[in-house]
Formats: structure tokens, sequence, C-alpha cells
């Protein structure tokens, strides 16, 4: 059986643009293999999580999308852990090695934002 609070709803996305700007703007930045993580605060009560996948990056739309579900997917089984912050995903070079050592750097990511906001 699901909780609720484990589902990936709506409002767990950052969809809008402005959002997605000031967090790439005032938000910090870390680095972790292929991805890039732009992190600032909210006050939501929540996390929430946005994605940036180019196709110049991943030219393939399966890939993009796989990377996508990977993303979301980790973020879903994490988010109770994770601090009241706006999460910014950006896949910077060719992620297209497997799934478990994508999801590993993630879970290394989500454990080390964790951390760094006293959430452990």
């Amino acid at each position: 059986m699901i909780k609720i609070s484990q589902k990936f709803i709506k409002s767990s996305r950052i969809q809008r643009a402005e959002d997605f700007r000031k967090t790439f703007q005032q938000g910090e930045k870390q680095k972790r293999g292929g991805l890039v993580v732009y992190v600032k605060p909210n006050d939501l009560g929540f996390a929430r999580v946005g994605l940036v996948i180019s196709k110049k990056i991943v030219p393939n739309a399966i890939n993009r999308n796989r990377l996508k579900r990977l993303i979301r997917e980790s973020f879903r089984l994490n988010q109770q852990r994770l601090p009241d912050v706006d999460i910014i995903v950006v896949v910077t070079r060719r992620s297209l090695y497997n799934n478990q050592v994508f999801l590993c750097d993630l879970d290394k990511q989500w454990s080390s934002l964790a951390i760094s906001y006293n959430r452990a």
C-alpha cells in the first residue's frame, strides 16, 4: 500500500518559469557526476523538483524520458527526508550509463542535500 505522502503529485513539481529562474539565479549549485543540481529553500513545507534535460545533451527522446522517469522516481522515494527546498536537476553530459549508476548518483545527491540542510 502506498502512503499519500509517497506519491509524486503535481505540487511536487516546479512548473512556472519564474520559479525555475529564481532557483537558477539564487540557488546553491552542486555538481555530481553528469548532474548539476540547483537548490533554493522554499516556504511551502515540502520539497519540489524541476528537470532540465536538453535535446543537445541527450538527443534520443527515449533516453531523455528514461532519465526523467528515473529522476522523478528517485525523488519520490526520497522526498520525505529532503528539506523544504526547490531542486532543479540538470543533466550536463550524456548520462546514458546504466540505470543503477545513475540512481546511485541521485541517491548520493539526495543524501548530501539532507545532510547539508541538517535533516538526515
